[in-house]
């Protein structure tokens, strides 16, 4: 397991650190970045595990990133959550398929989520139309 470090808005590097490891099936393994809010607990987050389906024929695997957004009191310097902003990901990981496959299914869609569509999407809340 090891840090992580993507791209804000800006283009500018952060990273997420790497918490724990998974201890196996269903158990997450867990990231924060923790230079954004005081309190640990207000911190952008993410987690990703994993499992077999009842018939062990895939795996399924679940990142969830959550975006709390924090609200200083401009009189008390309080901060507070907002809200959060959630994004999930799950893929259905098949065995029996070439590994060939399952590297292009990861790739591709990684860069789909990555694309400008894509983050527009997700920044406004609608489908393209």
């Amino acid at each position: 397991m090891a840090d992580i470090v993507i791209k804000d808005r800006t283009a500018a590097n952060v990273t997420l650190t790497a918490l724990t490891p998974s201890a196996g099936d269903t158990v997450p393994a867990r990231w924060r970045l923790e230079n954004l809010t005081t309190y640990a607990g207000n911190r952008v987050n993410a987690l990703v595990r994993s499992q077999f389906n009842k018939a062990r024929t895939s795996r399924r695997v679940e990142l969830l990133f959550n975006y709390p957004v924090v609200m200083t009191d401009s009189t008390t310097t309080v901060q507070s959550v907002r809200a959060v902003a959630t994004m999930q990901v799950i893929v259905n990981v098949p065995q029996n398929v070439p590994q060939t496959d399952l590297d292009n299914l990861a790739v591709l869609g990684s860069n789909l989520a990555a694309s400008t569509l894509m983050q527009a999407v997700f920044a406004s809340g609608f489908a393209p139309t």
